[in-house]
């Protein structure tokens, strides 16, 4: 059974959680901050610290820990390459990666999720005022001369020291066995962000175990069903093709997503019941490539009621510049009626009469793309990442890469078609539970 919780940090001021957010001019960097301008603590970056104080605390009290969920010891040669953990007891993964994750192309026998901590962005109170910011000067380190590097003077956009922000985030604990594990780590995390050697980015970190809630219940009547998701933290939905150093998302969930999505669920709820040495025949049945059809979820906007949650037709024309607002048209006809004009007076009048400019403003038409119910752009956030050498505590040299995420409280609606008879009860059980 999870165990949901409640991770509070104060921090006073002076947080550079860089890599999030664009800069302004006159700046280097940014510290992570919404929409509204408003800081806030990815939880990536939480992860991270949280993680590399449990590895220092794990390794403190002679128990194995990989570096970074490498499967790497710290000692290991220079060059070694990353493979799955097994520094735990007898070949087993380290707590830091039963916890955390790791390098694993694959769910260990038994297992049932690859990570057991799931956690959001630690966020202001909505109530909370914006805080105010102010810029920090730093410079450059050399490591190799434990010295500053000529000529590499930065300004950071922080929130102004001294102002106690409190950032609030909210997780899950997958298993209850690791609750030692995850207390150590918070107790152990004093500081985050760019800065930490330097005594800048300390934070207070509280951890609370929340009540359990019990699951509220889901029915599925009939062999069809339509759901409604809301983004509770940052998602980032692979594309087919990557550049080398950016990562994009999709804009819309595959059937394929939405399915492993709900056999984690269901395999969590089932808690053991559903083993490889004795599978359920309903949760196989579900999952199976000829068991429940999974449509694709597309984004909505929050406040309607979507008619359609679809992609637009290829044909489907807008307004140039206002593309949200003005009515759109449908090409369809008029390309058919241009395809088949024999003579060029046809081809002239098919013209005159095809939807060339917008019925409002008479602004030219651009083809749109995207979703039916969710016209304007899908929010999201681009992030870079540097790769991180574990053995030297610092920065790999050329691997700097981007990743584009999708903004938490984006609404998307899909369905589940075909469903058997046999497998609501298992569907409904997975569907009460969050889903990853």
């Amino acid at each position: 059974m999870s165990r949901p919780f409640t991770l509070t940090i104060r921090a006073q001021g002076s947080l550079a959680l860089g890599g999030i957010t664009g800069v302004e001019r006159d700046h280097h960097s940014a510290s992570a901050r919404d929409a509204a301008g408003r800081p806030f603590i990815p939880a990536t970056a939480l992860r991270g610290v949280l993680r590399s104080n449990l590895e220092a605390v794990l390794r403190g009290a002679d128990c194995p820990a990989c570096a970074g969920g490498t499967g790497l010891s710290p000692d290991a040669p220079a060059g070694a390459r990353p493979e799955p953990c097994t520094l735990g007891p007898e070949g087993t993964r380290c707590l830091a990666c039963r916890l955390f994750g790791g390098h694993q192309e694959r769910l260990p026998d038994g297992a049932a999720f690859f990570s057991a901590l799931v956690l959001t962005d630690a966020v202001l109170p909505d109530d909370a005022p914006p805080p105010p910011w102010t810029t920090r000067s730093t410079v450059g380190i050399r490591r190799d001369a434990r010295s500053a590097r000529q000529h590499v003077l930065a300004q950071q956009r922080v929130p102004t020291p001294g102002v106690e922000l409190v950032f609030v985030a909210r997780g899950r604990l997958l298993d209850p066995d690791l609750e030692s594990c995850l207390s150590a780590a918070v107790s152990a995390t004093t500081h985050i962000g760019a800065g930490r050697s330097r005594g800048l980015g300390r934070i207070e970190c509280g951890l609370r175990f929340d009540p359990l809630v019990e699951a509220p219940a889901v029915a599925v009547e009939g062999d069809s069903v339509r759901l409604r998701l809301r983004l509770v933290s940052p998602a980032c939905i692979g594309v087919a093709f990557a550049d080398d150093n950016l990562r994009d998302t999709r804009r819309e969930i595959p059937g394929s997503a939405l399915r492993g999505a709900i056999g984690f669920a269901l395999a969590e709820a089932l808690d053991g019941m559903h083993t490889r040495e004795r599978p359920d025949a309903a949760f196989e049945r579900l999952v199976a490539e000829d068991g429940a059809r999974f449509g694709f979820l597309y984004p909505v906007d929050a406040k309607s009621v979507p008619l359609d949650a679809a992609p637009l037709p290829i044909t489907t024309l807008g307004c140039k510049f206002e593309r949200n607002t003005h009515p759109v048209v449908d090409g369809l006809l008029d390309a058919i009626a241009a395809t088949l004009a024999e003579s060029a007076v046809v081809a002239g009048r098919v013209h005159d009469t095809s939807h060339v400019s917008c019925q409002t403003c008479r602004a030219p038409l651009r083809t749109l793309r995207g979703p039916r119910e969710h016209r304007s752009a899908v929010p999201t956030r681009t992030i870079t990442r540097l790769a991180m050498d574990r053995q030297r505590g610092s920065a790999r040299s050329e691997m700097l890469f981007s990743q584009v995420l999708l903004e938490p409280g984006l609404h998307l609606e899909g369905s589940i078609d075909n469903i058997p008879a046999e497998c609501r009860d298992r569907l409904a059980l997975a569907l009460s539970r969050p889903l990853a």
